[in-house]
């Protein structure tokens, strides 16, 4: 026959005797994350099982009283340890102070009616037996006692729901530490509620005891094997998510095993932990194992309707770098990524380099023909040349304008304010000087959240650019999108496969043109974080849509 009585007095006394250094390890580092709960939870244990001991050897001062503290504490252990997985989890549920404050509410009033039975007989009056010559104590599973135990088993219950469902949401690195903290206490609970409820080789022999020493020997492993005390998940979480750039750990495979709100600006969801990372951000990996370069260049969706628009493409750009996650035996575990944005450093230097480019192409080219035909006429003594020296100044003159235009605004240096299109489409109208070419607008709907110089800046463009591609007059239509607006003509359309490089800087189909109006107006639609379309109106011309547009929010 199985030994219980010895084998739950030696579980209780190796627990004691495991437990009560890890207690005093822990104690010393109480200020580090989720350890000071921790440490609450590991001291319940080690009373508890010095108060099994009491009882089972009949020590002085009484059993009645040993089993009041041994309920008291059983149920401290309980509440103790949800509190320590609401911050190891991080849990809105368990972290919740009016919860927790209910919690202990719930165990004071019955560690009040256990202490009291014999007096107030809130519970029944627990009742003693020996087997295999040990104490055995115990309450009939009757009364208000049936529907306290049943609250607690409940809250467990509940809580062991939370701790599994993060045992799987942290996929890889966390998972096996998560799953000892799980089995370590469920035997427990299992065993201790299998003698409340009356099962077992005695009705008042609490089997759950002989748990003690694995749960013991599991917490001490978890911290000695997985390193428990330094890799708190919620410690790395909580720094993580106040970290405004994308922050990424990957497992040994790339995998996706935790990731910061900012990753979202991959398109990163909470569905995406566990894929590979390469899978859904491609090229990042390939970065990373590069070590001529940790710049990352990362382009949003190329939306594209049959090939017959066009959406600006727009990049970002992170620079990457990784720290190697160990464990205590230096075996890799994984990586801890953190993508730095750059892109307005790029965007400037971009700006800077074509800046240089305009400089010297653009202005180089009217200069060199001004050159040219000053030569001419002094060589000739025609004075005919000047209207061509003219041209060429006044074109000069044109680029200096826009090029004035894009340094003086800074594209994204603005502060957004209310803005109605209409009147703004209507400022820039009045700015053209045109009597062949007409302009129509529709009801824009409310106003909008952008910068009024830049916004006036962008429609002046888009009718200049009208005018000055169709011969004669252009019937001009601005009208409102789902989420945004848009402007077109009646005049030519432009080619489907040129749609995307008229926005880009120096491109441009008429002489004497500049080749930077519809460059200005695409800087101009990014600094606002809108997306750029070019595609065929209804009337056969050329129609530039803008999706992605902020209504003004009159809150703020």
């Amino acid at each position: 026959m199985f030994q219980w009585g010895h084998a739950i007095l030696l579980s209780c006394f190796l627990n004691l005797f495991i437990l009560s250094p890890i207690a005093y390890h822990v104690n010393k580092k109480k200020e580090e994350p989720a350890l000071l709960e921790y440490r609450n939870y590991v001291l319940s244990l080690v009373v508890w099982s010095f108060v099994e001991l009491m009882i089972l050897i009949d020590a002085p001062p009484g059993i009645l009283l040993w089993n009041g503290l041994r309920e008291t504490l059983g149920i401290a252990a309980a509440v103790t340890f949800i509190v320590f997985l609401g911050v190891y989890t991080q849990s809105n549920i368990l972290q919740n102070e009016r919860f927790i404050t209910l919690m202990w509410v719930y165990a004071s009033v019955g560690s009040f009616a256990s202490l009291t039975a014999p007096i107030l007989h809130i519970f029944p009056a627990a009742n003693t037996d020996l087997y295999q010559g040990y104490v055995v104590v115990g309450r009939p599973f009757e009364g208000v006692w049936v529907a306290y135990t049943l609250g607690v088993l409940l809250l467990l219950v509940f809580s062991y729901g939370i701790l599994l469902r993060f045992m799987f949401y942290t996929t890889n690195i966390y998972r096996k530490q998560t799953g000892i903290i799980f089995i370590g206490i469920l035997g427990l609970t299992v065993g201790t509620f299998m003698q409340v409820f009356g099962f077992g080789p005695h009705i008042y022999l609490n089997t759950g005891l002989i748990f003690f020493a694995p749960l013991g020997i599991l917490i001490g492993f978890s911290i000695y094997y997985y390193d428990f005390l330094k890799v708190v998940p919620f410690a790395q979480d909580k720094v993580i998510e106040t970290v405004e750039d994308p922050i990424v750990i990957l497992d040994q495979n790339d995998r996706i095993a935790f990731m910061n709100e900012a990753a979202e600006n991959f398109g990163l969801i909470e569905d995406d932990l566990g894929e590979s990372i390469d899978d859904l951000v491609s090229g990042i990996v390939s970065t990373l194992d590069d070590d001529s370069t940790n710049i990352f260049e990362y382009n949003s969706d190329l939306r594209s309707d049959g090939g017959c628009s066009q959406v600006a493409r727009r990049s970002k750009w992170y620079k990457l770098s990784e720290t190697i996650i160990f464990d205590k035996y230096d075996n890799k575990r994984g990586r801890a990524v953190v993508c730095s944005d750059i892109t307005e450093q790029k965007r400037r230097e971009q700006r800077l380099d074509q800046f240089a480019s305009m400089v010297s192409h653009d202005l180089r080219s009217p200069l060199n023909t001004a050159s040219g035909h000053l030569e001419l006429a002094q060589m000739n003594e025609d004075l005919s040349r000047l209207d061509d020296i003219r041209e060429s100044h006044d074109r000069i003159e044109e680029i200096i304008e826009e090029l004035l235009l894009l340094a003086r605004h800074g594209f994204d240096d603005f502060d957004p304010e209310s803005v109605c299109l209409a009147t703004m489409a209507n400022s820039a109208w009045d700015q053209i000087s045109t009597e062949m070419s007409s302009l129509s607008i529709d009801d824009l709907g409310g106003e909008v959240e952008a910068d009024p110089h830049q916004v006036q800046e962008l429609f002046e463009n888009l009718f200049r650019n009208a005018i000055e591609h169709n011969d004669g007059g252009v019937n001009i239509h601005v009208g409102s999108l789902e989420d945004g607006f848009f402007v077109a003509d009646d005049g030519k359309d432009i080619p489907a496969e040129k749609r995307a490089e008229v926005l880009e800087a120096g491109v441009t189909e008429n002489e004497s043109g500049t080749g930077l109006g519809l460059h200005i107006v695409t800087e101009f639609a990014n600094a606002h974080g809108w997306d750029v379309r070019v595609t065929e109106s209804d009337s056969g011309g050329s129609q530039f849509e803008f999706t992605s547009v902020s209504k003004y929010d009159q809150s703020n």
